[in-house]
């Protein structure tokens, strides 16, 4: 068993890189110096568009290396000097693919006639998803003034991150007899402390550090979303949702319909909340104690093959050739498996289509790790199946449809757990964790996408928002959310200024989590049932990428996103898990 990534799936040595780099650079001059004139005819038309994929795949390639080697250890200057030379010819590649772009656009009646010949049957839907943007192209006189605009985005990611780099202050506070600073690091580990006084010292401490500067990232907010409206309309889209839709071929309704769905089954997570509050005996609520265990934690240590066993136990239901390739993950080198000095800390997957899906975890014996594990063994084989399946141009499947197939190996192995747990302890601490990861992906994430909602709707139509209107819309959301047996301090209300994703991602981007918590599950639980075939389906459905469109891959698997049963189902899911963790501790009430 190899726990170490082998990147000689992406490059030999250096060496090879090095050539691979020079070979990238000739192919690019052959790209510049025909982006004018490459459209005259179908097959110069045919040949340019053959070597630009060419190109996008070898960037790829060039790219991960130096990269997945500084995943492993960040301190390699060799290799960041490396990975400064791939994002020089990237930045080159995107110009190339900007004129690209402009020239099928500005000649789309041209490229239409050229698509009727079969010689670009294969590119039919890649160049179809180029010319559908054509109302929202530029046109020359506000090139600069976009050029701004987009500027001013990396302005305001710039100023987030020199904040906490400097002015945001982390106070120091006595936490079980030692002073410590409470911060970002160290916040989500202090705050799980048994003793609710201690709970609330860290949680106001690290609090008034997003106090302090509240007027400062409220400013930074609005304006980033300000600017991220202008930036829609020089675009000529409507709003910045139609924007963030249209990007994925999606109606406006999908975000609506998910957040009426989820209003409408706020009362289970407020049943929930209350049996939480009076299992654990507390008279009062607050938001600091909602990080602890309803039962005594149990001490499960699951070494690597313990964790496989489990896994590999749990995700059965898909097959033995889902099952053998866990196995041949960790006979070639797909996984970094241990903690290292200079390792990054994040688990993640690399979804690409050169070399192999690259995971990197930290594994440290718990059933979270193992969780984790099972996680990215989902996007590793759903990129796996959709490279099988399609060229490069096609591959890679849309963010909306990412957590998928994650969340499904995750509830397989929840499930599993939940079978053959060895004793009542242990079947609680499991339930409590699968509900409330559940209610967080749905109602959490729903609820911060419905403040983000509300602040641009209200940006759209001239109204004014300042810190204190932020604040106090946060607030007023977390009441109908969280429900009456919370005990609401003031400072909850400066919540919203801690989520990075409002400052450093695009907009609509956290909603998507919802979705894909929502969709995992129904698929998941109609595979326990035995569902109409729904395996066979599923995995094929891994296999779409981006050959057909997200409303298409779901069709294909019975999920229609205009349809709310999907959202309905999963409230059921949680209502069922409720009643279970009810029955386990005896709570009457």
């Amino acid at each position: 068993m190899k726990i170490n990534w082998d990147l000689t799936h992406l490059y030999k040595n250096d060496d090879e890189w090095n050539y691979s780099c020079d070979e990238l650079i000739k192919k690019l001059k052959i790209l510049e110096e025909n982006t004018d004139v490459f459209i005259k005819n179908i097959d110069t038309f045919h040949e340019f568009i053959n070597l630009k994929i060419e190109v996008d795949e070898l960037i790829e390639k060039i790219y991960c290396y130096p990269k997945r080697n500084l995943d492993i250890d960040l301190t390699l200057d060799k290799y960041n000097n490396m990975f400064q030379k791939a994002l020089e010819l990237y930045s080159r590649i995107q110009k190339i693919n900007s004129a690209f772009e402009n020239q099928i656009i500005t000649n789309s009646d041209l490229v239409k006639v050229y698509l009727g010949n079969p010689k670009l049957n294969k590119y039919y839907r890649y160049i179809h998803l180029i010319l559908r943007k054509k109302s929202h192209i530029l046109p020359k006189a506000k090139i600069d003034t976009y050029s701004t605009y987009i500027d001013n985005v990396h302005k305001i990611k710039g100023s987030y991150q020199n904040l906490f780099d400097g002015e945001v202050k982390f106070e120091k506070a006595l936490v079980n007899g030692n002073v410590i600073e409470v911060n970002k690091q160290n916040y989500s580990d202090l705050i799980l402390d048994k003793n609710q006084e201690t709970r609330k010292i860290v949680f106001d401490t690290y609090t008034d550090a997003y106090i302090n500067v509240n007027n400062i990232l409220a400013d930074l907010y609005i304006k980033k979303l300000k600017n991220d409206i202008t930036v829609s309309k020089l675009e000529n889209y409507d709003s910045l949702l139609s924007k963030k839709l249209f990007e994925l071929e999606l109606p406006n309704s999908v975000v609506d319909n998910l957040v009426n769905s989820v209003n409408k089954g706020l009362a289970v997570m407020h049943d929930y909340t209350n049996f939480k509050k009076n299992i654990i005996g507390l008279k009062d609520f607050h938001v600091y104690d909602t990080t602890v265990s309803i039962c005594e934690i149990p001490k499960i240590e699951l070494n690597l093959e313990a964790s496989l066993d489990i896994i590999k136990n749990s995700l059965g239901i898909l097959g033995q050739d889902y099952v053998s390739l866990i196995d041949k993950m960790f006979e070639d080198g797909w996984v970094d498996v241990y903690p290292k000095d200079h390792k990054r800390t994040m688990p993640f997957t690399c979804i690409s289509y050169v070399g192999v899906p690259y995971i990197l975890i930290n594994y440290n014996s718990s059933i979270n790790s193992a969780r984790t594990l099972a996680h990215e063994i989902g996007h590793a084989i759903n990129t796996y199946y959709s490279k099988k399946s399609n060229a490069f141009e096609y591959y890679e499947f849309s963010y909306f449809l990412t957590e998928i197939a994650s969340k499904v190996n995750e509830i397989l192995v929840n499930e599993y757990m939940l079978k053959t747990c060895k004793n009542k302890q242990e079947k609680i601490y499991i339930l409590n964790n699968v509900i409330s990861a559940l209610g967080n992906s749905l109602f959490g994430q729903v609820m911060l996408t419905e403040f983000e909602h509300n602040v641009i709707n209200k940006l759209l139509n001239d109204e004014e928002v300042s810190a204190e209107n932020l604040n106090n819309l946060y607030l007023d959301l977390s009441k109908k959310y969280n429900g009456p047996s919370f005990t609401y301090d003031d400072n909850i209300k400066y919540g919203w200024s801690k989520i990075p994703h409002f400052f450093m991602s695009d907009v609509y981007y956290l909603y998507q989590y919802s979705i894909g918590t929502a969709i995992a599950t129904n698929i998941a639980y109609r595979m326990l049932e035995n569902k109409n075939d729904i395996v066979g389906r599923y995995k094929k459905f891994l296999s779409f990428g981006n050959s057909v469109s997200i409303e298409e891959a779901l069709k294909y698997i019975d999920i229609d996103l205009n349809n709310n049963k999907y959202i309905d189902d999963v409230i059921d899911v949680l209502k069922i898990k409720i009643k279970q963790i009810r029955n386990l501790t005896n709570y009457k009430n």
